[in-house]
């Protein structure tokens, strides 16, 4: 029997054809997501795909605004599927795409909205400048002097004080007598 060029030609390329065809990327894995805390949808979601086998990455997507994603385009394999958002716990799930069950809808996949528990803090608040009748406080600490500074320019900053050249303070325009810090004599000129 003789068989023609054009004969091997033809059953080369329907056999190349068919083995395309059988090994076309037809799986895929849906689902939506939903929080747990008021059931609304979860959109902005990433969705990782890792092949189970070597944890190489297959897909990333994002969910839609009402929670849905699609994988697709997926060989039939094991996979690990890994969701997370800034506002829920991470989720994982073992799928597996065979030849027989190419394509996996998900139950809805319930997000556990993750707990930030920060420990009790309390802020206290001293104020830079407090007045009690003839007498001024100032909390030091509320103005800027660098390292080195002596305390003749830590009073030049505060508001109110003028150092004169020879030394003297004076507050609205009358002469400062005594200076204290914290709450002791502090000998001046």
């Amino acid at each position: 029997m003789l068989v023609s060029a054009r004969t091997i030609l033809l059953l080369s390329l329907l056999s190349f054809s068919l083995t395309l065809f059988a090994q076309k990327n037809t799986g895929r894995i849906t689902g939506v997501l939903v929080s747990d805390s008021s059931r609304q949808q979860v959109g902005n979601a990433t969705i990782t795909l890792l092949r189970k086998q070597d944890s190489t990455v297959e897909k990333i997507v994002i969910s839609d605004n009402k929670g849905r994603f699609l994988l697709s385009e997926l060989k039939p394999s094991a996979y690990e599927l890994i969701i997370s958002d800034i506002n829920h716990e991470p989720f994982t799930k073992t799928v597996i795409l065979s030849e027989d069950r190419p394509q996996v809808q998900l139950d809805t996949i319930i997000l556990q909205l993750k707990l930030n528990s920060m420990e009790m803090i309390t802020i206290v608040r001293q104020l830079p400048v407090l007045i009690k009748r003839d007498t001024i406080e100032y909390n030091a600490s509320s103005f800027k002097a660098k390292e080195n500074d002596m305390a003749e320019d830590l009073l030049k900053r505060l508001p109110g004080l003028e150092v004169g050249r020879d030394g003297t303070i004076t507050a609205q325009g009358e002469k400062i007598t005594r200076v204290l810090v914290d709450g002791k004599p502090f000998f001046w000129k």
